[in-house]
């Protein structure tokens, strides 16, 4: 009975972490723990923080170095993918939890309040593409222009 509790309050731990990152990949990739900005060693860290973000679920380790490290040998690019992993744990601090790391895989398990803001640009669209109107659809499209920070579309 202890154990089950102590499993239960891990993931609750866990999800408090989780969910105080923020992405934003829109635009330059960026990325906030706490309202902080995270400092990546690397961009291909970054880079690897946002793949595992945009497409969720485990993915093998040679469609990620292959993705990341295509000019490099098997051997390098599986050295280069496990030092950007160090380097996303450092950047992420506590919240490397959230890595799902295994011999063959790597994942990212992110909680539904931890802000994307792909996903909000997702949910906007769909609201928009229903033939009914949609209460709310405004404030949706809001959100997905307000997520949006790079460049502007002006000339």
């Amino acid at each position: 009975m202890r154990t089950l509790s102590n499993l239960a309050r891990f993931a609750l731990d866990r999800q408090a972490i989780i969910s105080a990152v923020r992405l934003q990949l829109l635009g330059p990739p960026r990325a906030w723990r706490d309202e902080q900005p995270l400092a990546f060693k690397t961009r291909k860290t970054l880079a690897l923080l946002a793949y595992l973000a945009a497409e969720r679920g485990l993915h093998p380790r040679d469609q990620l170095t292959a993705l990341l490290w295509p000019d490099r040998g098997e051997a390098e690019a599986r050295n280069s993918l496990r030092s950007a992993l160090v380097y996303l744990r450092q950047a992420l601090g506590d919240a490397d939890a959230a890595l799902a790391v295994t011999r063959e895989t790597v994942g990212l398990s992110l909680s539904p309040s931890c802000i994307l803001d792909i996903q909000v640009l997702a949910q906007a669209q769909r609201l928009a593409r229903r033939p009914e109107v949609v209460p709310g659809l405004q404030a949706a499209l809001e959100r997905a222009v307000a997520a949006y920070r790079g460049r502007s579309w002006r000339a």
